[in-house]
Parts: C-alpha cells; sequence; structure tokens
C-alpha cells in the first residue's frame, strides 16, 4: 500500500507587522516568526509530502491582511503543495474567511479532505474571547455522520487544543458523546498545537500528537513556565495504517528569555 507523507505545524502566529502587538517585545526575543515559517516552507517543499497540516494559531490576533501575508508565503515557498488549516484561539474566524477569500456563511472551520485515501477531518475547537478550547454539539453531530464509513486508509483530526495535557488548564475536555465516536471510528491519530512543546499522549490507543510551534516555545519544569526559542514541527508518515512521527527540533538546545510561576498561569485561567 503507498504511503502518504505529511508535515505537522502548529502555532506559526504570523503577523505582517508585530510594532503594535502586546507580545512584540517576546516575539523579537524569540526571533522572527515569519522567518522561522519560510526557512521551514522552503524546506518541506523539498520532501515531495503529500500535504502539509497547520494546527491552529496561524496569525497573531490579525486582521485579514495577515492571513492574506501568510496564504502568500505558503504558496510562494510551497507552490506545489497542499495545506490544511485549523483555527485556534489566536484567529478570528471572520478575517481568516476574508483572508483566504472564503464566504462569511461558509461553514467550512470544519471540514473534510481525502488525500490518497486518506480522510483529514478539521474540527474547530476555537472559542472566540477563550484561551480554553471547545467542540461544539454541532461539529459532533456532523462527525457522527462522517465517522459513519470508513476511509481507505483511515482517518487522522485536527484541532487547536489538546485533549490531554500537563497544564490542565490549557487543555480541553470532551464529551463521551466525542470520545465514543473517536474510540469506535477509523482515527489513526489526533494532531493538535496549542502548548507550543511537542509531547505524545494516548487516549486509550488513539495517539495525540502535540507539535511545537513555529513561533517561540514553553518550557516547563516544577512550577517555573519559561519562553524560549525553540521552533520544530512533526513529520508524519501513515503506511498499511500505521502511523509514524518524527519531531523536527530547529533549536535542540533552547535558550530560555521569560520566566515565571506556573502557579500564576493556573489562577489566571480560572
Amino acid at each position: 500500500m503507498e504511503k502518504i507523507r505529511f508535515a505537522h505545524l502548529s502555532d506559526t502566529h504570523i503577523c505582517k507587522d508585530y510594532s503594535g502587538n502586546q507580545m512584540k517585545d517576546l516575539f523579537e526575543k524569540a526571533g522572527s516568526p515569519g522567518v522561522n515559517l519560510e526557512k521551514c516552507l522552503r524546506e518541506l517543499e523539498t520532501r515531495q509530502l503529500d500535504f502539509v497540516l497547520i494546527s491552529g494559531d496561524l496569525v497573531h490576533e490579525g486582521t485579514s491582511e495577515d492571513y492574506r501575508y501568510l496564504n502568500d508565503m505558503i504558496c510562494s515557498c510551497m507552490p506545489t503543495t497542499h495545506v490544511i488549516y485549523a483555527l485556534g484561539n489566536h484567529d478570528k474566524k471572520q478575517e481568516f474567511r476574508a483572508g483566504l477569500q472564503m464566504n462569511p456563511d461558509d461553514r467550512s472551520l470544519h471540514y473534510v479532505k481525502e488525500i490518497n485515501g486518506l480522510r483529514v477531518i478539521v474540527l474547530d475547537s476555537a472559542v472566540p474571547g477563550k484561551e480554553s478550547g471547545n467542540i461544539s454539539e454541532e461539529q459532533v453531530e456532523w462527525l457522527e455522520g462522517i465517522l459513519l464509513e470508513k476511509a481507505p486508509k483511515g482517518s487522522i483530526i485536527t484541532f487547536h487544543h489538546p485533549v490531554e495535557w500537563e497544564v490542565e488548564e490549557l487543555g480541553m475536555q470532551i464529551t463521551n458523546r466525542l470520545w465514543k465516536l473517536l474510540k469506535n471510528s477509523d482515527v489513526l491519530g489526533i494532531f493538535c498545537g496549542h502548548t507550543h512543546a511537542n509531547s505524545l499522549n494516548y487516549l486509550e490507543h488513539i495517539p495525540q500528537i502535540t507539535a511545537d510551534s513555529m513561533a517561540f516555545g514553553l518550557g516547563i519544569e516544577g512550577d517555573k513556565l519559561s519562553f524560549t526559542d525553540k521552533t520544530g514541527y512533526c513529520l508524519c508518515e501513515i503506511n498499511d495504517g500505521r502511523l509514524q512521527v518524527h519531531y523536527e527540533t530547529s533549536s535542540p538546545k533552547p535558550t530560555a528569555f521569560v520566566t515565571f510561576e506556573l502557579s500564576a498561569l493556573k489562577k489566571a485561567m480560572q
């Protein structure tokens, strides 16, 4: 059976101009997210992948112009590679639609793409004005219909917020109905972001793959949370129903430039 190869990126946080942003200093210390992403995209184009998946926080509190800027960068750096987008908590739905020239009433913030027999299911876990996420009942109802029939090479699902992470306040709870749908389906893996740190967790038999950010990293040690210059992504392969994931790291020995008490973050999230 033919292999399917793809890359999983997340949290690109692109803006055409960060000068008016509250996190301007952080982005300057981490380096340029645009430069990081452009270099990564050009490298991925040479790999002749089947597609690239970006699991949210595409831009940083941006405008439709920022989405156009991101789309132009992707089209320029990866002219032959298909890109699949999910939205994160820093994304703005109407601006995303406008920037990619979508109909304002288009419901394609959750949708399906089939690539060489693999079904890629995109859900929207972003809740406007919230750091935490949620999968709406409308999407669960829609997903139930999608999963009734198995795909030739199985399915993967992407959304922004992880279900399992060590900082529960930044994760996401899912309903029993959604969980039953997933565990009884042909889903080979769940791909998410949000944490700015790569990890692998299992929801029973289903792996949850969380990608590093392409903008800046987050490191947790004890009760300390640090912003770092670590960036990275995942290279993935599906072969005969088996999923393999390799984490690619741009900064193997990241440098922390901001550190604060993790308990303060948890309190702020309550």
